[in-house]
């Protein structure tokens, strides 16, 4: 009798088991966490790096080497994009009254954004910001200058495989 039990418990142990797994598959992923930014922040901008100051909610994400402008604050509506691989960022040519804390995006020859715009001034704020969007707009630049490279130095070694071939 007790072996019987001792099957049974097992065959019962098996099936909640084998349950528990089916459930486990009919269960919903984990939701996706939302994306870290790189930077994101209200600012002040001058487009074409002139006139009036407007106030924007201006993000970049990690790996999209892309600045968002938005109205409104973070979940406001979308004024234009601005890929930002390969841009230059310095300080204004020309100090602004007011904004100290200002920094010079200059997208890449050839490049404009989603409006026809190549050139910002956009005042951050404060020290530390300037240096947290510098360094992220930096690394923007860098990592597309690691990304070509890559490419080129897969271009030479597949140069070098075909002259061996031939």
């Amino acid at each position: 009798q007790a072996a019987a039990a001792a099957a049974k418990l097992k065959r019962e142990e098996k099936k909640a088991a084998r349950l528990a797994a089916a459930e486990q598959v009919d269960a919903p992923p984990p939701p996706e966490p939302e994306p870290e930014l790189a930077a994101a922040g209200e600012v002040q901008c001058q487009f074409k790096g002139k006139g009036k100051w407007q106030s924007v909610w201006l993000s970049l994400e990690p790996g999209a080497e892309q600045l968002t402008f938005k109205s409104g604050g973070a979940e406001g509506t979308v004024l234009r994009t601005a890929g930002v691989e390969g841009c230059k960022v310095s300080s204004p040519k020309t100090p602004r009254k007011g904004h100290e804390n200002s920094l010079r995006i200059d997208l890449k020859d050839g490049v404009k954004d989603s409006k026809g715009v190549k050139k910002y001034i956009i005042d951050v704020g404060s020290q530390e910001d300037l240096a947290r969007w510098k360094s992220a707009l930096g690394d923007a630049d860098a990592e597309s200058a690691a990304q070509k490279a890559a490419e080129e130095e897969q271009v030479q070694q597949r140069r070098a495989e075909e002259e061996a071939k031939a």
